[in-house]
């Protein structure tokens, strides 16, 4: 028998909602702590008709599950009550801020009488007015495995709403402006373990972690431009977590905690922001950086993990800092519960930094590591920093001797398995 509770509004079962993934026959599953009906309708509610949820099962929201119909009947749902109008005894958030459903008949939507047509751009707005309400509404209405290019256009707005998707092809994800758009959750490790069961992505082909605000699984040929992508708790919380190929990030300010951004595969950063915890950055790479800002609260930067014959994480103009004085570092490549990072490569060209440790690195696990930096600055006044006291298995490189490496390590290419994306460095963008 399941075992009903209100919480955040909706009734859900002690049953983990599951993203339908139907290009590989498994789910994933993530729980929620806020059930959003995504503008991409579910085909159990007719088009065109109000609907009362009952505060039991489906209907209420709980186990929603928008890939199910296969797109069959797909709407732009809107939630049209929720509002705790009820005189007795009044349950929901700790805060207050939202009292919960008490009666069969307060939580009610509406859907549209027809789907949107699946064209080349789509238009998400969490006021109603678009073909879908959600980031997620809409990457789910896309074919997985799609050849063709589509557009999700984010109008400005605050998207309170857990963002995964697998399987998707040549998308751009495109907001109005890092201080427009955000899209952010409430999730981490502790709200959303990987099962015990089930390696998460510490080699290459396992299973991601569901902890992160944001996730692309298994994609390729993806953009995301112009918003804020961010989880709402500390801990080992990522703001994005990306699985795939030739993923683009352009003026993205991503905010997380712990492995604030986890990025495995091959992925370019122009003009981002990047706020989180220790391990800033984790993963196994690649990842080319540009022109972007890292800031940290203290600690390691980085836990790269790249295995051989791919490269790591490459940073050219870049800045890191801490506030208030704190000490950071470049990052650490120490064993993890027996896996060792011998080939792990972590990469600085002209970089500016501010409160910095002298050793650069705070662990290096093995000397055969590519831990390399090229005319660092202090971001304060602009004078080469002193390199003096690095890690001993770090090392400097210089114009004298290193030229043809350092021009390779500015090259995208070169980093990201012959790649060329749209960039500022070669005048593409």
């Amino acid at each position: 028998m399941r075992d009903h509770r209100e919480f955040g509004g909706v009734h859900r079962a002690k049953e983990k909602l599951r993203v339908h993934d139907p290009g590989n026959h498994r789910r994933n599953p993530v729980r929620a702590r806020h059930v959003h009906v995504p503008a991409a309708g579910v085909g159990r509610f007719r088009a065109g008709r109000r609907h009362r949820g009952r505060g039991r099962g489906r209907a209420a929201g709980h186990g929603l599950r928008p890939a199910e119909d296969g797109g069959q009947a797909r709407g732009a749902l809107e939630r049209q009550g929720g509002r705790n109008r009820s005189a007795g005894r009044r349950r929901g958030l700790a805060d207050g801020s939202f009292q919960g459903v008490t009666k069969e008949d307060e939580w009610v939507f509406t859907t549209k009488s027809d789907m949107p047509e699946l064209s080349d751009t789509l238009i998400v707005d969490v006021a109603g007015k678009g073909d879908f309400n959600t980031v997620q509404g809409a990457l789910d209405f896309i074919p997985d495995f799609n050849e063709q290019q589509t557009v999700i256009l984010v109008n400005p707005g605050d998207y309170e709403e857990l963002v995964y998707t697998r399987n998707k092809w040549h998308v751009k994800i495109k907001g109005a402006g890092m201080a427009d758009t955000k899209v952010h959750y409430a999730n981490n490790e502790v709200f959303n373990p990987h099962p015990l069961t089930v390696k998460t992505n510490e080699w290459p082909g396992t299973f991601p972690s569901r902890r992160a605000a944001f996730m692309l699984d298994n994609c390729k040929d993806i953009v995301i431009e112009d918003m804020t992508i961010a989880t709402d708790l500390k801990g080992q919380a990522e703001g994005l977590l990306i699985n795939g190929e030739r993923i683009a990030l352009y003026r993205v300010h991503i905010i997380g905690s712990g492995d604030a951004l986890q990025a495995n595969g091959t992925i370019y950063m122009e003009s981002c922001e990047l706020d989180g915890g220790g391990d800033t950055i984790l993963g196994r790479g690649s990842l080319f950086a540009y022109k972007s800002n890292f800031r940290n609260g203290g600690g390691p930067f980085s836990w790269v993990r790249n295995t051989a014959g791919n490269h790591g994480n490459v940073f050219v103009e870049c800045t890191f800092s801490t506030e208030d004085g704190k000490q950071a570092d470049y990052g650490r490549t120490k064993s993890n519960h027996g896996s060792a990072y011998p080939d792990a490569e972590f990469v600085l060209i002209d970089c500016k930094v501010k409160n910095i440790i002298p050793e650069g690195w705070s662990s290096i696990g093995a000397k055969t590591a590519k831990m390399y930096e090229y005319n660092t600055c202090d971001m304060v006044t602009g004078n080469p920093v002193d390199v003096s006291k690095r890690h001993p298995y770090s090392r400097q490189l210089t114009k004298d001797k290193d030229t043809e490496l350092i021009n390779n390590y500015r090259n995208p290419a070169f980093v990201l398995k012959g790649w060329v994306p749209d960039s500022c460095i070669n005048g593409t963008k």
